[in-house]
């Protein structure tokens, strides 16, 4: 794969997201490229272990043209708006649960990926079979979300 083949990564939120920002780096289909978190000195440790900048906010990573991916594990309340951001820079976004805390904050995820539905966005939420989100299946069964 040459350097143009691979998805360009960027993680905001080094706390679960070390792990995404290690398992991106060993990727060959992806090339890490920054991390981001507040802690700029937990930061520049693992910038420095993996070879990768540190982007010192996360508005630095949604205008960077080198980044295709953003990986949001940052705190559950900055992933509504961190996710927007990320799709209006252009961005596929990978976002920790929970994508979202509310249905207006979901409306408003909705509203911005429906302007530009080429991003791919995705979750983990293994909690998909437990009855308090069997209404989130049961909705994007139905086609609600797109």
């Amino acid at each position: 794969m040459t350097r143009r083949d691979r998805l360009r990564v960027s993680v905001i939120g080094l706390g679960v997201g070390e792990q995404h920002a290690r398992t991106y780096a060993s990727l060959p289909s992806c090339q890490l490229v920054s991390v981001c978190d507040l802690d700029e000195r937990r930061a520049e440790q693992l910038a420095r272990e993996l070879s990768v900048r540190v982007a010192r906010a996360d508005q630095e990573i949604f205008h960077d043209p080198d980044i295709d991916v953003v990986s949001i594990a940052s705190y559950d309340d900055d992933h509504p708006a961190q996710l927007i951001a990320a799709i209006a820079g252009g961005k596929h976004a990978f976002v920790e649960k929970p994508l979202c805390r509310s249905a207006a904050e979901l409306a408003a995820i909705k509203a911005s990926w429906s302007a530009d539905g080429r991003r791919h966005v995705a979750s983990n939420l293994v909690l998909r079979a437990a009855p308090l989100f069997r209404w989130l299946r049961d909705r994007v069964q139905a086609g609600a979300f797109g």
